[in-house]
């Protein structure tokens, strides 16, 4: 996503930004005086006070989008996330709010807790420690990392990490994403890929086309023994396939994130062999925390300094035609997004309306249009008239 939206604050204005902790508050407050941080719950309902004069909000971790949360904040024009996962809010969003995420926030975790989760699937010691609770000495022989066939899926920051974490395992790398590029192939390149595979990463985003796209035909093409990783989201495994390949003994598996999730009670997964299970805390470390609140500072400190957005995961989608033109008086939002590109100086209204008459046939049409009746001539119901038969208004509708 191109990073090139601004989000306009006057000099003599407040940033006024919700967040869901004390200690985040004091992070950003301190960036200036002119940053007010405001804690809230939205299971609370809409915020109040100077709260809701809130241009920015910086969710905590929400399993869900509140209603009527967001119907409380008229001045909102950012979400700053501290994830880089996005899909509760892609496309729920008021218009005119831009969507960001902490991208690289995560990605050390992330990437450490999915190598640590295959080498201990492959050197079999979630077997061990059951053995172990159980007073029982059970040797045995079980998959090596090193020198194995490893795919991950996913060439962005995580995979990226993952793949240079496997660098001293003399592994035999393969990376796909949608698209193939030097050095990555393509997602449509799976069926011939998998079958060599003895390691799948998966660390994808979700979006229509990943959601599910570890389904039953993608489970098959996998070798006998091999094992799934799972470090990006549950929906885009298909849980009922891994199940039945995991009850089969066929294939095996190391997940932190699950579908559904939370995990319920008497789930068939808590029992299925050859699974490694951890609760989504792939990036649940101290220093992820450290790393979220230095991006959501750094996002605001190019807003304090009208720089362009950065991580911008959904821009806000365009206006309709007729409200083009930015509220004045009073009830005018307290700040605004603009495109990066350019000067940010005023932009002509179309038609060139302030400059001249338009060329015809450009601009918006005048709502008293009427074909011509030559020069003089005025249209129906219109006061406005000019020897040249122009229309004063410059409408730009070449009358």
């Amino acid at each position: 996503m191109s990073d090139s939206l601004v989000l306009d604050l006057p000099d003599d204005q407040d940033l006024h930004v919700l967040v869901p902790s004390r200690a985040l508050a004091d992070a950003l407050e301190a960036l200036s005086p002119r940053v007010h941080a405001h804690r809230v719950d939205p299971a609370d309902g809409a915020p109040t006070g100077d709260a809701a004069l809130a241009q920015v909000w910086v969710p905590g971790g929400l399993t869900s989008l509140p209603e009527g949360f967001l119907g409380g904040l008229p001045h909102l024009r950012l979400v700053q996330l501290m994830s880089a996962g996005a899909e509760k809010f892609v496309g729920r969003l008021p218009e005119g709010v831009t969507l960001c995420n902490a991208r690289g926030a995560h990605t050390p975790s992330t990437a450490e807790w999915a190598v640590t989760a295959a080498l201990a699937a492959q050197r079999g010691i979630p077997e061990y420690v059951r053995e172990a609770d159980a007073g029982r000495w059970s040797p045995g022989t079980h998959h090596s990392m090193v020198g194995a066939r490893v795919l991950v899926l996913g060439a962005g920051d995580i995979g990226r990490t993952i793949g240079a974490m496997l660098a001293g395992f003399d592994v035999d790398l393969t990376y796909v994403a949608r698209t193939a590029r030097e050095g990555v192939r393509s997602t449509d390149e799976l069926p011939g890929l998998l079958p060599d595979a003895d390691v799948v990463f998966v660390i994808v985003p979700v979006t229509p086309e990943t959601t599910g796209l570890v389904d039953a035909a993608f489970l098959a093409a996998m070798p006998d023994g091999a094992l799934l990783v799972n470090a990006a989201r549950g929906v885009v495994v298909d849980t009922d396939a891994l199940l039945a390949e995991l009850t089969s003994g066929r294939l095996r598996a190391a997940l932190d994130v699950t579908e559904p999730e939370p995990l319920p009670e008497g789930h068939p997964l808590w029992q299925a062999p050859g699974l490694l299970l951890t609760p989504h805390v792939a990036g649940a470390v101290p220093q992820t925390t450290e790393r979220a609140t230095a991006a959501v500072r750094d996002q605001l400190d190019r807003v304090l300094a009208g720089q362009p957005l950065v991580n911008v995961v959904a821009p806000p989608p365009p206006p309709p035609r007729d409200t083009l033109r930015a509220p004045r008086g009073p009830a005018a939002a307290p700040g605004g997004l603009r495109s990066g590109r350019g000067s940010g100086r005023r932009r002509r209204r179309p038609g060139g309306a302030g400059r001249g008459p338009a060329a015809p046939g450009s601009g918006p049409r005048c709502p008293r249009r009427a074909p011509p009746r030559g020069p003089g001539s005025r249209r129906p119901g219109c006061r406005r008239r000019r020897p040249t038969g122009r229309c004063r208004r410059r409408r730009g509708c070449g009358g």
